[in-house]
């Protein structure tokens, strides 16, 4: 097809009037000249007749304006997942286009158009894909497009995604059918059920259907062998302790959040990582892994200010504070200061 920009400027060009046009005296070029310089120019009044109306094109077809004036997000949106879900297309491609559909959905109106769209269905359908990066893709978008956003989390949970999303978080459940799930996807699992649980009325609920399978994934997920899961899992804790005040349904929100964590041994294995780590490194010899040991116990210390830690729970912890104290690093490791360590200890033995 030949070039729409140049194609437009060509009929533009045949249909612009010249016949109104007369070339301006230097005099009324340049008022400021010399008064003296000569008489002042009079200009003939025009005889030429209006204007002609332009005609119409008849070529200039959608695929042009669209050049010209941009595709909307929406006609986007939907050319690049329709892109995706060709399994003829080749898997860079897909992936490609998942890209450019995630990038859009982190604004909330392309968010929102999701659901509009009736698109989450399909979605759905890239979480079975055969290919584990599709499937990556389609687990990092729906995370970033329900992410701190009700509507669109309301939508995406009324899909009951979240069986499929802890069997590709568990280890134990590595492969779906014939794939192998790779760490990158599990991670990009873990962050979709953070967006899932974060800010959402129900999230106790969630992790309680199914004989409390996400309780189980969240706890198996602390001694995950792959550090990143375990990183991810304590700073989802964390953030669901803290916001579980506001957040979860009743006066009671805290409570039940806590009694969840506790019955569902989710507090013991946040002690277990800070007082019986799993190895780290090819030999198991390497020094902790402090950025899981600083997110563990800030998932703790949020636990214990709202009543959620029993006393062995506290004193193990209080044990764990005097042997970073006196680790070559000292408190640096896991970023406290003395002070913040004083009012830790102080907030345990009450």
């Amino acid at each position: 097809m030949a070039d729409p920009l140049k194609s437009l400027l060509t009929w533009s060009i045949a249909n612009t009037d010249t016949s109104n046009r007369s070339r301006a005296p230097r005099a009324a070029l340049h008022p400021s000249d010399n008064e003296s310089s000569g008489p002042e120019v009079q200009l003939a009044p025009s005889t030429a007749g209006p204007a002609p109306t332009p005609k119409p094109r008849s070529d200039l077809t959608s695929d042009m304006l669209d050049h010209i004036m941009g595709k909307s997000d929406a006609v986007v949106m939907r050319e690049k997942l329709n892109i995706a879900l060709d399994e003829k297309n080749d898997v860079n491609e897909r992936v490609f286009a998942l890209d450019d559909f995630e990038m859009l959905v982190e604004m909330i109106d392309n968010a929102n158009n999701i659901e509009n769209m009736q698109m989450w269905p399909k979605i759905m359908t890239l979480l079975e894909s055969s290919q584990d990066p599709v499937i990556c893709h389609a687990c990092w978008i729906s995370g970033t497009a329900i992410q701190n956003n009700l509507t669109a989390q309301k939508a995406f949970l009324d899909k009951d995604p979240l069986p499929k999303i802890f069997s590709l978080i568990s280890s134990i459940h590595a492969t779906t059918s014939t794939v192998k799930i790779s760490p990158q996807t599990r991670a990009k699992a873990v962050y979709c059920l953070s967006s899932s649980l974060k800010n959402w009325p129900g999230a106790v609920d969630l992790l309680s259907n199914d004989s409390n399978r996400g309780w189980t994934i969240l706890r198996e997920g602390l001694r995950d062998p792959e550090m990143t899961i375990r990183r991810k899992i304590a700073f989802l804790l964390n953030a669901l302790i803290i916001q579980s005040a506001e957040t979860q349904a009743g006066e009671d929100g805290m409570k039940r959040m806590l009694d969840g964590m506790t019955s569902n041994g989710i507090i013991d294995g946040l002690v277990s990582s800070l007082t019986d780590p799993l190895p780290v490194g090819a030999d198991g010899d390497a020094e902790p892994d402090w950025d899981l040991q600083e997110k563990s116990f800030a998932a703790l210390m949020s636990a214990a200010r709202n009543g959620g830690l029993n006393g062995e729970n506290k004193t193990a912890l209080i044990q764990v504070i005097k042997n970073w104290r006196g680790a070559e690093g000292g408190l640096d490791n896991v970023g406290l200061s003395e002070s913040e360590a004083d009012e830790a200890l102080a907030t345990l033995a009450a």
